[in-house]
């Protein structure tokens, strides 16, 4: 068995090529190798971001809803939805192969990278909150799917892994909490967050370290898909973990690691 968690994780703008080059090749490889050395199975961590989206943002997201190409697509987005592509086509080539689409996952890892970041930021007093929503899950509830796909032998299917669909200032807020600080009170508007994606921008380019508000994360800020996890509920069997409370039972593991 192949479990294809791998892909490269960016929202700056230079690394646009790399992105859209890296993550659809890596999976098209192991597609590749899969095939010729008779893998039994194939099980491809995807992402949400790889869905299409709805114009109207009351109605939630399913695993028919149809990719779109549209400027709410971020070049990450582009590349998860190649990398999948890749699967479908070693799907039509023989390869038993299943998918998982995880929102925002929540765990235990390195602040440094991806969706942990949102640990370190609330590491410290932070005062402003976006007015956008997203799909969030624990990274226990993804290793379920992944291992149920593989038991049942789940075959040319998709699900989409979101255990809450959040309002952004609802998961600040309880990470401020559980780090002992006080909730961030200011809403970040349009206008600021501009100025906060242009200037991480200079800042990134004057110090070389990562921007901590991109153009494409300071628009997905105001965003608010929501998410539909019938699916994976009635199919897998997944009772999924309340994110809040996960948020409250990761954080110590974050400050014990990073903070002393």
């Amino acid at each position: 068995t192949i479990y294809h968690c791998a892909a490269q994780v960016s929202f700056r703008p230079q690394d646009a090529h790399r992105l859209r080059t890296i993550n659809p090749l890596i999976t098209a490889n192991l597609v590749n190798a899969a095939l010729a050395n008779g893998v039994n199975y194939f099980a491809h961590v995807s992402s949400v971001a790889a869905l299409g989206r709805v114009k109207d943002q009351s109605q939630k997201i399913t695993e028919k809803t149809l990719w779109k190409d549209s400027d709410e697509n971020s070049n990450y987005a582009i590349s998860k939805y190649g990398a999948e592509l890749e699967v479908w086509r070693g799907i039509e080539e023989g390869l038993t192969a299943g998918i998982v689409n995880p929102g925002i996952i929540v765990g235990p890892g390195n602040w440094n990278h991806s969706s942990n970041k949102f640990f370190k930021r609330f590491s410290k007093p932070f005062k402003y909150y976006s007015d956008g929503a997203g799909g969030f899950v624990d990274v226990r509830d993804v290793i379920h799917a992944l291992l149920t796909l593989t038991d049942k032998q789940i075959h040319a299917e998709r699900f989409i892994l979101v255990g809450q669909n959040l309002p952004y200032r609802e998961l600040f807020n309880a990470l401020a909490k559980a780090y002992g600080h006080t909730p961030p009170q200011k809403a970040s508007n349009t206008f600021i967050l501009n100025f906060l994606w242009r200037t991480e921008y200079i800042r990134s380019l004057i110090f070389g370290t990562d921007p901590l508000v991109t153009k494409e994360t300071s628009r997905t800020a105001t965003n608010r898909w929501k998410y539909d996890n019938t699916k994976a509920q009635e199919v897998l069997g997944i009772s999924f973990h309340d994110v809040i409370s996960s948020v409250a039972e990761f954080v110590p593991y974050y400050r014990e690691r990073f903070c002393n």
